[in-house]
């Protein structure tokens, strides 16, 4: 393994470890509270976690060309990163603990 090669297996470790940690943190909270954001958050940080690992996984068992591979990562970060958007929209409420609106 030359050293770019293992910069980014290192890398992508670093991401699967505590990306599948945010993923289960994010979940266990969501089964607390049923909260449709924190479900979303937990799907978001998910869809980017498995996508890293099916990427790395598949250029480094050789069915994925390098480009190929980013091109999959790319895409599972762009539609994590949706759903975090999502995550941190859904049921947003603009007024105070008061009821009157904080704008």
């Amino acid at each position: 393994m030359d050293r770019i090669s293992a910069i980014i297996v290192g890398a992508h470790t670093v991401i699967s470890v505590f990306g599948g940690a945010i993923t289960v943190f994010a979940y266990r909270a969501y089964t607390r509270t049923r909260s449709k954001q924190l479900k979303a958050l937990a799907v978001a940080f998910g869809v980017c976690t498995v996508g890293t690992l099916v990427s790395l996984g598949g250029h480094q068992l050789g069915l994925l060309a390098l480009l190929e591979a980013v091109a999959l990562q790319s895409l599972a970060i762009a539609a994590g990163f949706v759903l975090l958007a999502y995550s941190l929209q859904t049921g947003y409420s603009a007024t105070s603990p008061t009821g009157h609106s904080t704008r």
